[in-house]
């Protein structure tokens, strides 16, 4: 949900348009500009607690029981106890729900482990072949051996990737677009036979994909590579 007006219309019209006509259970993941939330507050109340929404025409659309909303964003950092925490709104109301919070992945190498209601490290993706990949490049490199554990893993892309504090976005940007140049490595006739070129291009590769996290190329580069 982003832009300038999101409305009531707007969110049945879609809702009807991914409708499931199975009995199964379908879940409807909302993601929500934080400017925007402000907009959508009172339409996020009648869908999660009233279980309903309304558009203009009249056209109702029910939650069914067996289905699962999803609501993802951003919200405003506040410390608690101070006198600037909000005390009514979005925000608060959304407190209030059933929630999981995304650690960074830097508060992720801080946290010891996993705790109850924090989304951490994705295991999956970390034993991939692609991250795996990246991962061996940038060791051999060093003349280190890859880390064992998840987190010295993502210690490690964290002290590569060229960034202080990346987003998950920005690290899955950095290893996509960097295993895509090491693959492309691999396959080339003329790294394989011309001395000390696979280790240029190597090198050269792995700060290409730094600069691709700046300001100024992530919306060309990555739209280009994912």
């Amino acid at each position: 949900m982003h832009g300038p007006a999101v409305t009531a219309d707007l969110i049945v019209e879609l809702l009807n348009e991914n409708t499931s006509t199975s009995q199964t259970c379908t879940i409807y993941h909302f993601e929500i500009d934080p400017r925007a939330l402000h907009q959508v507050d009172s339409l996020l109340f009648s869908l999660l607690v009233l279980k309903g929404l309304t558009d203009s025409r009249g056209h109702i659309w029910r939650c069914c029981s067996r289905d699962i909303y999803v609501v993802e964003v951003s919200l405003p950092v506040c410390e608690d106890n101070t006198e600037n925490a909000p005390t009514s709104g979005p925000e608060v109301f959304l407190n209030l729900l059933p929630s999981i919070q995304c650690l960074s992945p830097l508060e992720c190498t801080r946290t010891r482990d996993a705790t109850a209601g924090y989304a951490m490290i994705d295991m999956d993706k970390f034993q991939s072949e692609e991250y795996q990949l990246v991962s061996q490049y940038l060791a051999n490199l060093q003349s280190i051996p890859v880390p064992k554990s998840l987190r010295g893993q993502l210690r490690f892309l964290l002290s590569c990737c060229g960034l202080r504090d990346p987003t998950w976005s920005e690290i899955a940007y950095f290893t996509s677009f960097l295993a895509v140049q090491l693959k492309t490595c691999e396959k080339s006739v003329f790294c394989s036979v011309i001395n000390g070129l696979n280790n240029f291009a190597v090198k050269f590769m792995i700060r290409m994909s730094r600069v691709c996290l700046s300001t100024t190329l992530t919306c060309v580069l990555m739209d280009l590579y994912l």
